[in-house]
């Protein structure tokens, strides 16, 4: 007889609303890999996950140079691994995407 091991997952619910002045973004325009970072927030108290944002308005060491690129990054803490449901949105650009990634200790965000 075969048994079932069955794992519980905690569930952290997250929000982050980041407002940057047009200004700064437009600072940044002409300069390559410049990026701005929001403040950080921690999701889970008991094991100090940590989680920011990141912006890239011209980033010209990944696939698409000169795109802009969003980061999402979680600080694990004591955690090894967490798995991750996130939507990014940005109002002005009418865009959104959603994204689940499994992140573990050497690859603690996700982007686009």
């Amino acid at each position: 007889m075969a048994s079932v091991s069955s794992v519980s997952m905690s569930e952290y619910p997250i929000a982050l609303e980041w407002t940057i002045a047009e200004e700064r973004l437009k600072a940044l325009k002409d300069t390559k890999n410049e990026s701005l970072e929001s403040e950080k927030f921690t999701a889970i108290h008991s094991s100090d996950v940590q989680y920011y944002l990141e912006i890239y308005p011209n980033r010209s060491d990944y696939e698409d140079p000169g795109e802009t690129h969003v980061f999402l990054f979680l600080e694990l803490g004591n955690e090894k691994k967490i798995g991750s449901e996130f939507t990014l949105s940005i109002k002005f650009a009418e865009w959104s995407r959603k994204f689940n990634y499994m992140i573990g200790r050497h690859n603690g965000w996700g982007r686009d």
